[in-house]
């Protein structure tokens, strides 16, 4: 997957280039000072941006992992996030590095089942 911030939003593409613009320009115009990081997940990536609301917006890292992620959570400067590749990863925000990557308990029932 690619990605890139222009001046407009910032653009996902797969590896056929088809683009998708988030909200991205929407949050530009609130001007929250109060946001210092996007954290966001797209199927197999885990995205950071800092400088949200400034003329040089960047992404900080992505993190590939084996499949889609969900259950974001941040706590004392890390991202903790699980994959549907049986893992639990933690990420340090300002290393850039993943952490860990815990094996999830395998047989263990959903606690909401759809």
């Amino acid at each position: 997957m690619n990605s890139r911030i222009e001046k407009e939003g910032i653009y996902f593409g797969s590896e056929q280039w088809k683009q998708v613009q988030l909200w991205y320009n929407i949050l530009k115009k609130k001007k929250e000072e109060s946001i210092k990081l996007l954290i966001f997940f797209i199927l197999f990536q885990i995205f950071i941006i800092s400088g949200l609301y400034s003329k040089t917006p960047k992404i900080l890292w992505t993190i590939q992992t084996g499949d889609e992620v969900g259950g974001l959570c941040i706590w004392d400067g890390k991202v903790y996030f699980g994959s549907d590749d049986g893992k639990l990863y933690c990420v340090k925000i300002e290393s850039k590095k993943k952490g860990m990557a815990f094996p999830s308990i395998s047989g263990m029932d959903t606690m909401i089942d759809e």
